[in-house]
């Protein structure tokens, strides 16, 4: 389980940082001074919809 889990990992967080590599600069540029509020606005899109595909997983999913 361990290597599993350090199999997976290490792949969605290279994913994550390269996001965040790509979307910091582009936020920078629309909103300039607010693009710290609107990273983190990103950010809790993002765990919105992360916990709408785990509840669906745990509860729809044969």
């Amino acid at each position: 389980m361990n290597k599993l889990v350090g199999a997976t990992s290490t792949p969605l967080a290279s994913i994550f940082g390269s996001g965040f590599l790509v979307i910091v600069p582009i936020l920078a540029g629309a909103v300039g001074a607010y693009s710290v509020v609107a990273m983190v606005a990103v950010c809790a899109l993002a765990i919105a919809v992360g916990s709408v595909i785990r509840f669906n997983i745990k509860h729809a999913e044969p």
